[in-house]
């Protein structure tokens, strides 16, 4: 998880009493290879976030990737080294099925165009403007048991890899063939993903696709900063302090559309026990 000072909730009622917020994070979903997609999908829905699935490469032409296919929905993909095509087959379909461990992932992929990488080393990114609240793709016929091709997913503030690095993850350690999907996803609570990118290493001799890119555009919610340190209560050990940014879940589009001013108590942002009183703030922006 990666921490910053800014606290997100949301508001229940008339008592301001905010239900499991959590310092600002960037969730990476890998560790569940038969139900990533599905975790990812409850992440978002409880952020308050909408899935896009546009990007399922279906309109895009079999041979070589158009950057700008995506463009008028603010997706651009590029790929590099083995990463350069777009194929219409049910995947790789590697014939090493019983090398363990193995997972069934989250089904097998049905015949359709995906992006494909061979044997060698590439990348393939996908850029976002404006950024979004979360990212993920499913891989086929991945041969990595015990992590013999570490397949990684990056994730940036900026397009094309640029920016900060909000995060990296490596795929789980199974081996998903013959043409089994494997979900890879990331949520940042910010809503500043500017990009996501895959690398492959050829690992294994691992042929693989890549299809049905799900992406979530963020929301703009109502910001406070604190105007004095909160209270730890009950064992909670990681409270806001004067000066730290919280959003309260309530929608907005301008910061007028955001009561001036937030007063109340908060369950304890990293999960544990107790809770943090005296939550006072000042409205300071629609974000």
């Amino acid at each position: 998880m990666m921490v910053s000072r800014r606290l997100t909730g949301v508001v229940l009622g008339v008592a301001l009493l905010f239900a499991a917020p959590a310092f600002a994070e960037v969730i990476g979903f890998v560790n569940n290879p038969e139900g990533n997609s599905l975790d990812w999908r409850d992440k978002i829905a409880e952020l308050g976030g909408e899935v896009n699935e546009d990007v399922d490469f279906e309109t895009h032409p079999v041979g070589p990737i158009v950057p700008d296919h995506y463009a008028d929905i603010g997706v651009g993909i590029a790929g590099t080294g083995s990463i350069s095509i777009v194929r219409d087959d049910a995947g790789p379909g590697q014939a090493n099925v019983t090398t363990p461990p193995l997972s069934n992932g989250e089904g097998v992929h049905p015949p359709s165009h995906y992006v494909y990488a061979d044997r060698q080393p590439g990348t393939f990114t996908i850029s976002f403007n404006p950024q979004i609240l979360g990212a993920g793709m499913f891989l086929v016929d991945l041969f990595n048991p015990n992590g013999v091709h570490p397949v990684k997913l990056d994730a940036f503030t900026g397009p094309e890899g640029t920016g900060d690095l909000l995060g990296s993850w490596t795929a789980a350690g199974f081996n998903f063939q013959k043409n089994k999907m494997y979900f890879m996803g990331v949520v940042s609570t910010e809503g500043d993903i500017g990009s996501v990118r895959v690398t492959v290493t050829g690992g294994g001799g691992d042929e693989l696709g890549m299809d049905d890119v799900l992406f979530a555009p963020g929301g703009s919610f109502c910001q406070y900063r604190l105007k004095r340190d909160s209270k730890a209560k009950g064992g909670c050990e990681v409270c806001p302090v004067e000066g730290d940014i919280i959003c309260s879940g309530a929608d907005c589009e301008k910061k007028r559309d955001c009561e001036k001013k937030l007063k109340g108590t908060i369950a304890c942002p990293d999960g544990g026990p107790g809770i943090c009183k005296r939550i006072k703030g000042k409205r300071s922006a629609c974000d």
